[in-house]
């Protein structure tokens, strides 16, 4: 019995029967239970469906996760005082399964059948022996022997490099002043530019000279510890260096900071001891001892009145002249929100609240049977509260939750189900958020 690895399955599963051995026809999803491989029981995805046939039987859609483990595959019932028969299945991968169920014989992804050719190829291979392979091997050698012999590549180094002379084939070419070209594979180089090229004098229009020395006699850079080439940039030609240029760490902010601090503090210090004292004159000194020897016996307003910076401290003198006297500042407190608990479907704890919930549904709720349950995303009930401890009134439930579902933080989901007379009917469902507030110690 087969199953192909993540792929949902659908099967018929049962007869589910009570402890007296009577068909049981209310079953849900959630009294299945799934191991994998050998592996421990857990419960069956929330997505897959348990659809009631008859006589006990029911019809078993799987999600594709319940079937991503290859090997056995069983699922049982887990619902206490019911039983059922084990559901098993192997999972094999998908090109297996296709192979064996979805394709036919001879078609691309299906099995071989034994035919002619395929028991032609197993006689050849069978009188396939070790002699008969080194004998075409020698021949197919002496091909590339042949081949090899023609193209032999010969290169002397000349101890100047004045001629380099390469045999090809057995015949020379000759790379070197003055050379001439074989088959027309080399250009001749002139004595001239061969000395440009390979000189050690650096000689007047060298290459060496030219490229590497310039106009500066320095033919060698310092490299620093950390393998960087040191330079010292001396001039620069006008917008050389534009401001999109600069990555980020090419400038230290701090460093730039810093130094302009300190041309700022030298220009001040400049300007207050110049001599330029004279009252109204421009170039005022900023700091003057004074008689008595305070830096600020001459305002600086005094000093600079009629300028902005004068208009300014005038206007700031005269403001603070006004305030005598002890002065009261008012302090206006901030406003709190009332958080909403319940908006639309989704109801909203905080972390550790042990508190009572209303929920308005489009039901009238009075003379039902009902039940409420929160479970987390795997499926896995959190939270039952049964009929007798579900307040209702008209259209409105209330139900009192504690840290057993709100002990952590996350999203998770509520039903509000009808089970009046053996019916299981979701009527009212949602959101279940706990979120985090300030603990109270």
């Amino acid at each position: 019995m087969l199953a192909r690895q993540s792929t949902a399955l659908t099967v018929i599963v049962g007869p589910i029967l009570d402890s007296t051995g009577a068909e049981y026809a209310s079953a849900v999803i959630g009294d299945l239970s799934i191991s994998k491989n050998g592996g421990t029981l857990t419960a069956m995805a929330s997505a897959a469906t348990l659809t009631y046939i008859d006589n006990g039987m029911y019809t078993l859609v799987t999600t594709t996760g319940n079937m991503d483990t290859l090997g056995a595959v069983q699922v049982t019932c887990n619902k206490a005082t019911y039983q059922m028969p084990k559901m098993e299945r192997n999972v094999v991968p998908a090109s297996v399964y296709d192979a064996i169920i979805a394709n036919a014989t001879n078609t691309t992804g299906g099995l071989p059948a034994a035919t002619g050719t395929i028991s032609a190829l197993a006689g050849a291979v069978s009188t396939l022996t070790a002699g008969g392979v080194r004998t075409e091997l020698a021949t197919e050698l002496s091909s590339v022997v042949a081949i090899k012999d023609k193209t032999d590549l010969i290169v002397t180094f000349p101890a100047n490099f004045s001629n380099l002379d390469i045999t090809i084939g057995g015949g020379i070419a000759q790379l070197g002043p003055n050379a001439l070209a074989q088959n027309d594979l080399y250009t001749p180089i002139a004595q001239a530019n061969w000395n440009a090229l390979t000189t050690a004098t650096w000689a007047t229009n060298s290459f060496g000279k030219q490229i590497l020395i310039g106009a500066s006699t320095q033919r060698t850079v310092a490299v620093t510890g950390s393998h960087h080439v040191a330079a010292v940039l001396h001039d620069a030609e006008p917008n050389s260096i534009p401001e999109d240029a600069f990555v980020d760490g090419a400038l230290s902010a701090r460093a730039l900071a810093a130094d302009a601090l300190g041309e700022i503090a030298d220009g001040v210090w400049d300007e207050a001891t110049s001599g330029h004292t004279t009252a109204g004159t421009t170039g005022k000194a900023l700091i003057d001892s004074g008689a008595a020897g305070n830096p600020w016996s001459t305002d600086l307003a005094t000093g600079y009145s009629g300028t902005e910076a004068g208009n300014i401290l005038n206007e700031v003198k005269a403001k603070t002249d006004t305030i005598t006297g002890n002065q009261t500042i008012n302090v206006y407190p901030v406003s709190a929100s009332t958080p909403e608990r319940v908006a639309g479907t989704t109801i909203t704890y905080y972390r550790n609240e042990i508190r009572s919930v209303s929920v308005v549904t489009d039901f009238t709720l009075t003379n039902l049977t009902l039940s409420f349950t929160i479970e987390d995303a795997e499926g896995t009930d959190l939270l039952t509260i049964a009929n007798g401890s579900i307040t209702r009134s008209n259209q409105t439930f209330t139900v009192s939750i504690g840290t057993d579902v709100t002990a952590s933080v996350g999203n998770k989901r509520w039903a509000l189900r009808d089970i009046t007379g053996g019916t299981n009917s979701v009527i009212a469902r949602g959101v279940f958020s706990v979120q985090e507030a300030a603990s109270n110690g």
